[in-house]
């Protein structure tokens, strides 16, 4: 599993934020077209906040922006 970090979040102006951006869309092409070449499945997932990280199941909203799973984790939602 691969976490990119997020670099625009200290970018001062919106032509800095575009090439941060410009760029990690050329990352996301490049690795498609490497798993394609080399038969791998390529998934881009979001939603990740609902999905437990401890069992991988879908979370419950709850009060205060608060995500539970039945696993019994609990935590923020951002």
């Amino acid at each position: 599993m691969v976490e990119l970090a997020k670099p625009w979040q200290n970018a001062e102006s919106n032509g800095e934020k575009k090439r941060l951006y410009d760029g990690l869309g050329q990352l996301r092409r490049r690795l498609q077209a490497l798993a394609q070449w080399y038969g791998l499945p390529y998934l881009e997932e979001r939603l990740y906040s609902t999905v437990c990280p401890k069992c991988g199941a879908k979370m419950a909203e709850e009060k205060n922006r608060v995500m539970k799973c039945a696993c019994g984790f609990s935590d923020h939602r951002d």
